[in-house]
């Protein structure tokens, strides 16, 4: 391997052999991790590679003023080394006796490094299980070899909190299950409130969101659920306790168990996004399922700028495109339309 230029270090890696004293243990050993294998997390367990960074003992007995020593490129058949003061068996701060540093000190006066590569053997795999338990909390290094696909604790955690945490129900959504780790705290909450779900697809989407409760609706009451007076089959009659199950009529008025999901003002860019058949309205259907539920029904209003209404027309060619689509994009208008139309109102869950 080359030796760095005399010039400042051009990247973090020389300067780190460039400056060893100005790097907290755990920062190097992730940039070392980072430069030696960037796509996957480090394995205290596997054999060393050629040309892997060795981190060998301090044989000197001078107290160090730095976790890291000194480092040493290497030549171009030789490895990098860094000299590693933290811990180790030898040097001022080893676990062994002082006579052991002062031998390997001897030796290497003579050019004997047997007794220090002997121990540096144990060093290199001491410091990396010293690093792999002084990271293993650090959600910055999980994250960083998440990004490469390889699981850590913390996202194993946040898909559990959030309701994914079995693999069978990873990448199955049509938001990104990212998303869904990211909010994991809005996903795996005891209460699920109003401003939570306005967050959440706010975020998501990019628009502004008004989720409105108590959205009434007629419910049909099955016809052996209907109140039925005394007769001769059936002398108590059916439901006809006044002030307890008798009511009037097939339907009942319901306003507990729906909402509305009211979008915008909206440009005419997210018009087709945000109707049934547009992949906004997919996002939006897995969001609601997975935040709320499926024991809440609602549906999707959409409010159109008036300078964004669409004019109906007929299809212009062979397929749909541009068309008016009857109850969503139709209006008859002899102008433009002098203020915002949200007329747009659907449930997903119909189209579905």
């Amino acid at each position: 391997m080359a030796r760095p230029r005399r010039s400042p270090p051009d990247t973090v890696v020389e300067r780190l052999f460039a400056e060893p004293g100005s790097f907290d243990f755990v920062q190097a050993m992730r940039i070392i991790d980072s430069w030696e294998a960037p796509n996957a997390p480090a394995d205290t367990s596997a054999p060393l590679p050629k040309k892997s960074v060795r981190l060998v003992n301090d044989a000197r007995l001078r107290f160090p003023s730095a976790s890291i020593a000194r480092a040493h490129w290497g030549k171009a058949t030789t490895s990098p080394r860094l000299t590693i003061s933290l811990l180790g068996l030898i040097g001022p701060l080893g676990t062994l006796p002082f006579s052991y540093t002062a031998l390997a000190v001897q030796g290497l006066g003579r050019d004997n490094e047997a007794l220090r590569a002997f121990l540096d053997m144990f060093q290199h795999r001491a410091v990396k299980l010293y690093y792999g338990a002084a990271s293993k909390y650090r959600i910055t290094i999980a994250q960083n070899y998440r990004r490469h696909g390889h699981d850590d604790a913390f996202t194993t955690v946040l898909r559990s909190l959030a309701g994914l945490g079995l693999p069978s129900l990873r990448d199955r959504q049509t938001v990104p299950d990212d998303f869904v780790i990211r909010n994991a705290g809005l996903f795996g909450g005891g209460t699920h409130s109003i401003a939570g779900l306005e967050a959440l697809l706010s975020s998501k989407l990019g628009l502004d969101i008004a989720v409105q409760p108590f959205v009434g609706s007629w419910l049909h009451v099955p016809e052996v659920e209907q109140t039925r007076l005394p007769t001769s089959g059936a002398d108590e009659g059916y439901h006809c306790a006044l002030g307890v199950s008798a009511m009037v009529g097939e339907r009942s008025w319901e306003v507990s168990g729906r909402f509305r999901i009211a979008i915008g003002p909206i440009g005419r860019n997210d018009i087709d996004d945000l109707l049934p058949d547009g992949d906004g309205t997919a996002i939006i259907v897995d969001i609601v399922r997975l935040y709320c539920g499926i024991e809440f029904d609602y549906d999707i209003n959409l409010r159109i700028k008036a300078g964004d209404v669409p004019a109906a027309r007929l299809a212009a060619g062979s397929d749909d495109s541009g068309a008016a689509r009857l109850g969503l994009t139709s209006w008859i208008l002899s102008s433009s339309s002098l203020e915002d139309r949200n007329d747009t109102a659907f449930e997903p869950d119909l189209f579905g």
